[in-house]
Protein backbone atom coordinates (compact mmCIF):
# COMPACT_ATOMS: atom_id res chain seq x y z
CA UNK A 1 0.00 0.00 0.00
CA UNK A 2 2.49 2.19 0.69
CA UNK A 3 4.74 2.00 -3.07
CA UNK A 4 1.08 2.20 -4.28
CA UNK A 5 0.44 5.83 -2.15
CA UNK A 6 3.65 7.24 -3.02
CA UNK A 7 3.30 6.41 -7.27
CA UNK A 8 0.18 8.40 -6.97
CA UNK A 9 2.27 11.17 -5.14
CA UNK A 10 4.83 11.40 -7.83
CA UNK A 11 2.23 11.35 -10.66
CA UNK A 12 0.44 13.83 -9.02
CA UNK A 13 -3.23 13.09 -9.01
CA UNK A 14 -3.95 17.06 -7.70
CA UNK A 15 -4.03 19.70 -10.84
CA UNK A 16 -0.79 21.93 -10.40
CA UNK A 17 -1.45 25.47 -8.90
CA UNK A 18 -0.26 27.04 -12.22
CA UNK A 19 -3.07 25.85 -14.18
CA UNK A 20 -5.89 26.69 -11.66
CA UNK A 21 -8.38 29.41 -12.76
CA UNK A 22 -7.61 32.59 -11.68
CA UNK A 23 -10.30 34.52 -9.26
CA UNK A 24 -12.63 37.17 -11.11
CA UNK A 25 -12.10 40.61 -9.98
CA UNK A 26 -15.58 42.30 -9.53
CA UNK A 27 -15.71 46.01 -10.75
CA UNK A 28 -18.44 47.76 -8.47
CA UNK A 29 -20.76 50.03 -10.44
CA UNK A 30 -19.41 53.40 -11.55
CA UNK A 31 -22.51 54.59 -8.91
CA UNK A 32 -20.51 53.14 -5.77
CA UNK A 33 -17.42 54.47 -7.29
CA UNK A 34 -18.79 58.01 -7.38
CA UNK A 35 -20.58 57.52 -3.65
CA UNK A 36 -17.31 56.43 -1.95
CA UNK A 37 -15.23 59.83 -1.68
CA UNK A 38 -18.45 61.41 -0.58
CA UNK A 39 -19.59 59.15 2.26
CA UNK A 40 -16.08 59.42 3.88
CA UNK A 41 -16.48 63.16 4.43
CA UNK A 42 -19.11 64.32 7.35
CA UNK A 43 -21.50 66.32 4.88
CA UNK A 44 -24.75 64.93 3.96
CA UNK A 45 -26.01 63.81 0.81
CA UNK A 46 -28.34 63.56 -1.92
CA UNK A 47 -28.71 60.53 -4.58
CA UNK A 48 -31.49 60.88 -7.16
CA UNK A 49 -32.01 57.20 -8.10
CA UNK A 50 -33.91 57.96 -11.50
CA UNK A 51 -34.71 54.20 -11.97
CA UNK A 52 -36.11 53.34 -8.75
CA UNK A 53 -37.77 56.86 -9.09
CA UNK A 54 -36.51 57.44 -5.44
CA UNK A 55 -34.13 60.06 -3.81
CA UNK A 56 -32.41 59.11 -0.63
CA UNK A 57 -30.46 61.19 1.74
CA UNK A 58 -28.02 60.09 3.26
CA UNK A 59 -24.75 60.24 5.56
CA UNK A 60 -21.78 58.43 5.87
CA UNK A 61 -22.96 55.87 3.39
CA UNK A 62 -26.21 55.36 5.86
CA UNK A 63 -29.81 56.43 4.51
CA UNK A 64 -31.64 59.06 6.93
CA UNK A 65 -34.30 58.85 4.75
CA UNK A 66 -36.10 58.33 1.11
CA UNK A 67 -38.45 60.35 -0.87
CA UNK A 68 -40.77 58.56 -3.39
CA UNK A 69 -41.12 60.19 -6.97
CA UNK A 70 -44.13 59.68 -8.83
CA UNK A 71 -43.38 61.36 -12.17
CA UNK A 72 -40.18 62.01 -13.42
CA UNK A 73 -39.53 63.70 -16.84
CA UNK A 74 -36.61 65.47 -18.50
CA UNK A 75 -36.47 69.03 -20.87
CA UNK A 76 -33.63 69.42 -22.49
CA UNK A 77 -31.13 65.95 -22.81
CA UNK A 78 -30.63 63.47 -20.35
CA UNK A 79 -27.42 63.14 -18.83
CA UNK A 80 -25.96 59.90 -20.00
CA UNK A 81 -24.30 58.37 -17.36
CA UNK A 82 -24.34 58.55 -13.37
CA UNK A 83 -23.16 61.87 -12.75
CA UNK A 84 -21.96 64.38 -9.24
CA UNK A 85 -23.23 68.01 -8.86
CA UNK A 86 -22.83 70.55 -6.20
CA UNK A 87 -26.23 71.97 -5.02
CA UNK A 88 -25.56 75.68 -5.79
CA UNK A 89 -29.02 77.33 -4.61
CA UNK A 90 -32.89 76.86 -4.26
CA UNK A 91 -35.40 79.38 -5.89
CA UNK A 92 -36.99 80.59 -3.65
CA UNK A 93 -34.57 80.64 -0.77
CA UNK A 94 -36.15 80.26 2.49
CA UNK A 95 -33.96 79.65 6.02
CA UNK A 96 -35.20 77.45 8.35
CA UNK A 97 -33.27 78.79 11.34
CA UNK A 98 -34.90 79.63 14.01
CA UNK A 99 -35.72 83.50 14.84
CA UNK A 100 -34.12 85.34 17.63
CA UNK A 101 -35.63 88.14 18.50
CA UNK A 102 -34.69 91.48 19.37
CA UNK A 103 -33.01 92.44 22.10
CA UNK A 104 -35.26 94.66 24.74
CA UNK A 105 -34.21 98.02 25.84
CA UNK A 106 -34.29 98.78 29.41
CA UNK A 107 -36.90 100.30 30.53
CA UNK A 108 -38.78 102.01 33.74
CA UNK A 109 -41.48 99.60 35.05
CA UNK A 110 -44.06 102.28 34.64
CA UNK A 111 -43.55 102.50 30.77
CA UNK A 112 -43.01 98.38 30.69
CA UNK A 113 -46.46 98.36 32.53
CA UNK A 114 -48.10 100.94 29.96
CA UNK A 115 -46.45 99.23 26.53
CA UNK A 116 -48.26 95.75 27.82
CA UNK A 117 -51.58 97.50 28.48
CA UNK A 118 -51.91 98.74 24.98
CA UNK A 119 -50.16 96.05 23.45
CA UNK A 120 -48.47 92.63 23.72
CA UNK A 121 -45.98 91.36 20.74
CA UNK A 122 -45.66 87.93 19.62
CA UNK A 123 -42.65 86.02 19.73
CA UNK A 124 -41.26 85.52 16.45
CA UNK A 125 -42.28 81.81 15.00
CA UNK A 126 -39.13 79.66 13.87
CA UNK A 127 -39.65 78.20 10.69
CA UNK A 128 -40.46 74.47 10.22
CA UNK A 129 -41.18 71.68 7.39
CA UNK A 130 -44.68 72.96 7.02
CA UNK A 131 -43.59 76.26 5.78
CA UNK A 132 -41.15 75.34 3.34
CA UNK A 133 -43.06 75.45 -0.24
CA UNK A 134 -44.66 73.13 -2.68
CA UNK A 135 -42.65 74.14 -5.56
CA UNK A 136 -39.25 74.95 -6.12
CA UNK A 137 -36.39 75.32 -8.30
CA UNK A 138 -32.72 73.67 -7.62
CA UNK A 139 -29.73 74.98 -9.61
CA UNK A 140 -26.81 72.06 -9.02
CA UNK A 141 -23.40 73.53 -10.48
CA UNK A 142 -24.70 75.84 -12.96
CA UNK A 143 -25.19 72.61 -14.94
CA UNK A 144 -28.45 71.20 -14.28
CA UNK A 145 -31.72 72.29 -12.83
CA UNK A 146 -34.02 70.19 -10.26
CA UNK A 147 -37.69 71.26 -10.62
CA UNK A 148 -39.24 69.82 -7.73
CA UNK A 149 -43.13 69.95 -7.78
CA UNK A 150 -46.34 68.31 -5.92
CA UNK A 151 -48.23 65.52 -7.32
CA UNK A 152 -51.57 66.47 -6.77
CA UNK A 153 -53.49 69.63 -4.33
CA UNK A 154 -56.43 68.83 -2.52
CA UNK A 155 -57.95 71.89 -3.15
CA UNK A 156 -59.27 72.62 -6.77
CA UNK A 157 -57.63 76.17 -7.03
CA UNK A 158 -54.29 75.20 -5.23
CA UNK A 159 -54.45 71.97 -8.34
CA UNK A 160 -55.10 75.37 -10.86
CA UNK A 161 -52.21 77.64 -9.47
CA UNK A 162 -49.92 74.28 -9.31
CA UNK A 163 -50.88 73.69 -12.89
CA UNK A 164 -50.28 76.79 -14.34
CA UNK A 165 -46.92 77.53 -12.36
CA UNK A 166 -45.58 73.87 -14.02
CA UNK A 167 -47.06 74.93 -16.97
CA UNK A 168 -44.77 78.47 -17.01
CA UNK A 169 -41.60 76.51 -15.64
CA UNK A 170 -41.91 74.15 -18.82
CA UNK A 171 -41.98 77.13 -20.83
CA UNK A 172 -39.04 78.55 -19.53
CA UNK A 173 -37.17 75.31 -19.33
CA UNK A 174 -37.79 74.15 -23.53
CA UNK A 175 -36.71 77.88 -24.59
CA UNK A 176 -33.29 77.39 -21.94
CA UNK A 177 -33.20 74.33 -24.64
CA UNK A 178 -33.19 76.17 -27.74
CA UNK A 179 -29.47 77.27 -27.08
CA UNK A 180 -28.78 74.10 -29.01
CA UNK A 181 -29.70 75.64 -32.18
CA UNK A 182 -27.06 78.12 -32.22
CA UNK A 183 -24.91 75.59 -31.04
CA UNK A 184 -24.49 76.96 -27.11
CA UNK A 185 -24.60 74.45 -24.30
CA UNK A 186 -27.79 74.13 -22.51
CA UNK A 187 -29.09 72.84 -18.99
CA UNK A 188 -30.86 70.03 -18.97
CA UNK A 189 -33.97 69.95 -16.37
CA UNK A 190 -35.16 66.93 -14.08
CA UNK A 191 -38.75 67.50 -13.00
CA UNK A 192 -39.80 65.84 -9.90
CA UNK A 193 -43.32 65.10 -8.83
CA UNK A 194 -43.64 64.15 -5.45
CA UNK A 195 -46.38 64.22 -2.86
CA UNK A 196 -47.19 68.03 -0.85
CA UNK A 197 -45.42 66.77 2.14
CA UNK A 198 -42.20 65.16 0.79
CA UNK A 199 -41.68 68.16 -1.74
CA UNK A 200 -41.58 70.74 1.61
CA UNK A 201 -39.40 67.93 3.77
CA UNK A 202 -36.85 67.68 0.42
CA UNK A 203 -36.92 71.10 0.87
CA UNK A 204 -36.12 71.26 4.29
CA UNK A 205 -33.42 68.44 4.04
CA UNK A 206 -31.33 69.98 1.19
CA UNK A 207 -29.21 72.98 2.02
CA UNK A 208 -26.15 74.42 -0.32
CA UNK A 209 -23.82 73.23 -1.00
CA UNK A 210 -24.89 69.74 -0.57
CA UNK A 211 -23.25 67.01 -3.06
CA UNK A 212 -25.45 65.47 -5.20
CA UNK A 213 -25.40 62.12 -7.68
CA UNK A 214 -27.76 61.30 -10.46
CA UNK A 215 -28.21 58.11 -11.59
CA UNK A 216 -30.12 58.33 -15.04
Amino acid sequence: MSVLWVGLCLFGLEPPRSLAAPTPKVTPPPSVTMELPIAKTKSLYMIIDIPRKLGILKARGMTLRTFPFHDIAWIGNSIPQPSSFSLATKDPMISPLTLSPPPIPEKTAEATREEDQSSQVSAPKAQTVEDMPLRYELVLDDRMMVIIQTHHLPSFWDNAFQQMANWTGRVTANVSTWKEAFGQPSQPYLVLSMEPKDAQALYWAVLPPMPWLVLP
